[in-house]
């Protein structure tokens, strides 16, 4: 990626992942991938090339226009002078991963939940019992 954001050269595996083609995506802008907020746009069209690495998680549009959450490690490029020419960006498909993170949040509030109301089941359940036995008292 250029130091303006627009895509250079890409890894063939991008058609697996994204269904894109690398012809499609090179010459167009990275930030038309991302799914994000003003404030994460603002951030990806202008990176902090300072940074040696940095890390950022993006949902990015497949070619179908389903969302994949990605872990971004980017490093920037520098010519032969020094200078800054661009980004070098590895991305990683976190969507198994959130999924499960999910799934596990899920299972700990159900978790939670559960131990809030156990003392007002029990509670209604010895209600319950009360009732019941007044009834047979009363036969």
């Amino acid at each position: 990626m250029d130091v303006d954001g627009v895509i250079t050269m890409i890894s063939p595996s991008v058609k697996r992942v994204l269904g894109y083609t690398p012809e499609e995506l090179i010459g167009r802008r990275y930030a038309e991938l991302v799914v994000a907020s003003p404030q994460t746009m603002e951030l990806l069209g202008h990176p902090d090339y300072s940074q040696q690495i940095t890390e950022h998680e993006v949902e990015v549009l497949r070619k179908d226009g389903t969302a994949l959450v990605m872990l971004v490690l980017s490093r920037p490029l520098r010519s032969s002078s020094g200078d800054v020419i661009g980004r070098e960006n590895t991305a990683r498909d976190m969507s198994a991963y959130k999924h499960a993170e999910q799934a596990v949040t899920a299972a700990e509030r159900r978790r939670i939940l559960e131990e809030q109301l156990a003392p007002a089941i029990e509670r209604l359940r010895s209600a319950e019992s009360l009732l019941q036995y007044g009834r047979a008292d009363a036969r």
